[in-house]
C-alpha cells in the first residue's frame, strides 16, 4: 500500500460567543483536516486544532513539510529521519494522519 495523495484543508469554527482566559480571547476553532489516500483505496483523516491563531502557519507545516515525506512511501518505508514527526498537537496530527513519515 503506497500513499498517492495527501489533501489538507484548514477549516475556522467561530464559537458562539468569544472565550477568553488570561492570556488570550478564542476567535475561532481552527481545525486542520488531513486526508491520506493510498494506492489501494484506503484512505484515513486526522486533524489537529488552533485556539484561533496560527492554522494557517500549521497547515503550511503539513503541506509543505509533512506531505512530500508522505507521498509515495509504504507502510514498510523507514522515515528518513528515523524518527516520527515532531510532539504537541502537532506532533500528534502528523503521527495520526501520516503514520509512513
Amino acid at each position: 500500500m503506497r500513499i498517492t495523495r495527501v489533501d489538507v484543508n484548514l477549516y475556522r469554527v467561530p464559537p458562539d460567543r468569544v472565550r477568553v482566559d488570561a492570556i488570550q480571547a478564542m476567535e475561532a476553532l481552527e481545525l486542520a483536516l488531513v486526508e491520506v489516500f493510498s494506492d489501494e483505496g484506503v484512505s484515513g483523516v486526522g486533524f489537529t486544532y488552533t485556539i484561533g491563531k496560527g492554522g494557517r502557519a500549521l497547515t503550511t507545516f503539513i503541506q509543505d513539510e509533512l506531505v512530500p515525506l508522505a507521498l509515495g512511501r509504504t507502510r514498510s518505508t523507514p522515515s528518513a529521519s528515523g524518527r516520527s514527526a515532531g510532539g504537541g498537537h502537532t506532533g500528534s496530527a502528523a503521527r495520526a494522519s501520516l503514520p509512513w513519515v
